[in-house]
């Protein structure tokens, strides 16, 4: 979609959710961990809620300090995703489940760390403690957990995450990669 030209806020850790809201992505789990983490630390940080919701009334229930969030509830023109991204330090998929997902593909793309669901989809991809962090599927404690984690030791592990996430980007989906991977398989 484009260069990131924005940087997330100094001093403000921000978590992106990003694509089509639907039931099974558990925006509502992703809202309720938010609230969850602000109401024990009181913690300043954000949360980024952006992609088109038929049915917003029932996720924006959840939200009570609306501080922490930004939200982009409407259909995301592509020229505006690289610098939804570029405001983001982390994204959080805290899907139900899923067989593949584009959302993630665009997060790995743009070089961010993902909390995400303990989903065949997204672990043959990522790797836990590596370049994500996986929760079992809409589990709103674990998700809580995780966000907290990132939040108090951004300084320390978010350097970690990201060049390891390069790193994977450039093994796994370079030219040069998916050349290799062609080659073999037709020489198999």
């Amino acid at each position: 979609y484009g260069k990131q030209k924005t940087k997330p806020e100094e001093g403000v850790v921000t978590f992106l959710n990003f694509g089509r809201i639907r039931g099974y992505k558990c925006i509502d789990v992703l809202i309720r961990a938010a609230e969850k983490v602000y109401n024990q630390t009181q913690k300043i940080f954000k949360v980024i809620i952006a992609g088109e919701c038929d049915n917003w009334s029932d996720y924006q229930k959840y939200i009570i300090h609306t501080e922490l969030f930004e939200l982009h509830i409407e259909n995301i023109p592509n020229e505006q995703i690289p610098d939804i991204f570029g405001k983001a330090h982390y994204t959080v998929l805290p899907y139900q489940d899923i067989a593949q997902s584009g959302a993630l593909m665009v997060c790995v793309n743009y070089g961010k760390p993902s909390i995400l669901s303990k989903l065949p989809a997204f672990e043959e991809i990522l790797s836990d403690g590596v370049d994500a962090y996986f929760i079992e599927p809409a589990n709103e404690q674990q998700l809580a957990e995780r966000m907290l984690h990132c939040i108090e030791h951004h300084d320390e592990i978010y350097p970690g995450l990201v060049s390891n996430l390069e790193t994977m980007k450039i093994e796994q989906f370079s030219k040069d990669a998916i050349a290799k991977k062609y080659i073999e398989f037709i020489d198999k």
